[in-house]
């Protein structure tokens, strides 16, 4: 059996209650269910934005999107290029930071949604 650890957190009432309504609405029946489920969404986030995407909602009916912004994601994938740096030779693809514009980025995107 793996090894079991208690995590207790306090929030106030009103992000209990949206957690709540998140996790009917999903049709999950435990908060463990909605922990597993956020936390698999937060893991494979971190992972794209390490290695170098960027984390779009596109809005397919009007074509608007918003890029998430999240300090965290942006620290997390920072930290991760800084542990693994990239060979010199993708440099010149990206901006000064380490990442291909958003722009460039969802260009690329939409391409291969086009095409697929």
């Amino acid at each position: 059996m793996k090894d079991v650890v208690r995590l207790q957190v306090e929030i106030n009432r009103e992000q209990m209650d949206e957690l709540e309504e998140i996790r009917e609405l999903g049709g999950l029946r435990t908060k463990k269910e909605l922990w597993d489920n956020a936390f698999t969404l937060l893991k494979w986030a971190a992972k794209e934005e390490a290695k170098g995407a960027s984390i779009f909602s596109v809005n397919e009916d009007d074509g608007s999107y918003k890029e998430l912004e999240m300090p965290f994601l942006e620290r997390y994938a920072a930290s991760v290029r800084k542990m693994n740096p990239e060979p010199q030779s993708t440099a010149s693809s990206q901006n000064g930071n380490g990442n291909r514009t958003a722009a460039t980025k969802l260009t690329s995107f939409a391409k291969k949604r086009i095409s697929a």
